[in-house]
């Protein structure tokens, strides 16, 4: 299962400089890590393993048959291919170090030859980067923690990281500047790695890869977007697609892919470091946004396009990118150039009603001085009426002006039950001219 957004698209006119310059550091590293292991797995190579296998298998056996029976079975059974390939597991693994220690030390004497080979294949394979400064639980250090996450074990693990790399980070950078950014990729890498410490805590695997890090990006992502509508692409075994969705909604599935495949699959991907610094993205960012919300950007995400109309595209991208206080603004400036645009007031009204009930009735209010004067103009005046009282309006809360507006637009649309209601609540704590007019016109009538 894969599910990726698809709509941001980087802007070259102000390239995101952290992003591309996380990329050229991995890169880097791992060429780094090409030259500097050469010839340590040269020297692996030209190792004489035989006395290693002669003294060593026999050991691996009886492992075995303490350990995993099955595989003890298939070990017994094994052709030589398949000997030298367990012996390799074991050899690297530093954890069958100490058993051959331990063994050492119940003999009288060991051969020299067997000492001399097992020396250096721990010397050199010791040295290989991945060893020497990944991550190991058993063996926790900051800095192994730091260059880890700038370390690959080949190029299609290096590939792989920074597609994702580049999928998530331009839009945070601009959401959150270079700075807050960087500090985000290197906290979720070390929460990662803390993960995977608590985790595996005997472990004597060093764990490598930008993995932890992107996926604490993609943590990120959701916590900054959060209700936000994107455009995911997905992959389900032969199925693909694409779907409409607020980012925080795929936070689930990420995390509980990683968790599945951590307890319902063998592999040596280190799924619990992609859990840590995904929930580490996540928190990190959520707390960020209590402090500061970030620099809403116009155009964090390509989406798809608006007609221009009455509503200009612009304020539609700032609805979507939850600055409802932008678009309920931009709009009510924009009508002051158009008033009878009944789709911008419309807009106007569901923006405010998502700012909270002061921007609503100040946009009622609007609409009553706009409106509220000409009898050409009172349908639209009623409608959005009607609309602002069923997002929670209440023409009481309104300036005397303006409730007075209401009353004589009743009279207008003979509703005079209504009218007179609003007209003797208002008398009691407001005197105007127009208000005893109006007074004299409902007690004229009969009404």
């Amino acid at each position: 299962m894969l599910i990726i957004p698809i709509q941001d698209r980087i802007n070259w006119r102000r390239p995101p400089l952290l992003a591309l310059g996380l990329v050229l550091a991995n890169i880097l590293m791992y060429v780094f890590s090409l030259s500097h292991d050469r010839p340590h797995e040269q020297a692996l190579n030209e190792l004489d393993t035989s006395v290693l296998a002669y003294y060593e298998w026999p050991l691996v056996l009886e492992h075995l048959q303490e350990s995993d029976v099955m595989a003890w079975h298939d070990a017994r059974e094994a052709n030589e291919a398949l000997a030298e390939q367990i012996l390799w597991q074991h050899w690297f693994d530093r954890d069958w170090d100490r058993h051959v220690h331990q063994a050492w030390a119940t003999l009288d004497e060991v051969d020299s030859n067997w000492r001399t080979a097992r020396e250096k294949l721990e010397q050199h394979r010791n040295a290989l980067s991945w060893v020497r400064w990944g991550f190991t639980p058993a063996e926790p250090t900051l800095a192994g923690a730091a260059i880890s996450m700038f370390l690959h074990a080949d190029h299609w693990h290096l590939f792989g990281n920074m597609v994702f790399l580049l999928l998530f980070a331009p839009a945070l950078e601009r959401h959150w500047g270079t700075l807050k950014l960087f500090l985000v990729y290197i906290l979720t890498g070390f929460s990662a790695s803390l993960l995977h410490w608590a985790v595996e805590p005997d472990s004597t695997i060093p764990g490598i890869g930008a993995s932890g890090a992107v996926s604490g990006l993609m943590g990120a992502y959701v916590a900054t977007y959060g209700l936000r509508k994107i455009e995911f692409f997905y992959t389900v075994g032969f199925f693909f697609g694409s779907f409409r969705a607020p980012a925080l909604i795929v936070f689930p599935a990420w995390l509980g892919k990683e968790l599945f495949d951590h307890f319902f699959t063998s592999s040596n991907v280190n799924y619990m470091a992609h859990a840590g610094g995904m929930l580490g993205g996540l928190l990190l960012v959520l707390a960020m946004k209590t402090r500061h919300p970030g620099v809403i950007d116009t155009h964090p995400v390509a989406a798809p396009a608006v007609p221009e109309g009455p509503v200009p595209a612009r304020l539609h991208r700032l609805y979507e990118a939850l600055a409802f206080d932008q678009a309920w603004q931009g709009a009510l400036a924009l009508i002051e150039q158009k008033p009878r645009e009944e789709a911008l007031w419309l807009f106007c009204l569901d923006a405010a009603q998502k700012c909270g009930p002061k921007a609503l009735d100040k946009t009622m209010t609007q609409a009553f001085r706009t409106l509220g004067t000409g009898q050409n103009l009172d349908g639209l005046l009623s409608r959005l009426l009607g609309i602002y009282q069923k997002q929670g309006g209440d023409v009481a809360r309104l300036s005397p002006p303006c409730r007075l507006l209401d009353a004589e637009l009743l009279v207008r649309q003979q509703r005079y039950a209504e009218a007179r209601a609003r007209q003797q609540a208002l008398a009691q704590v407001w005197t105007h001219p127009r208000l005893d007019r109006l007074a004299s016109t409902l007690d004229q009538g009969g009404y």
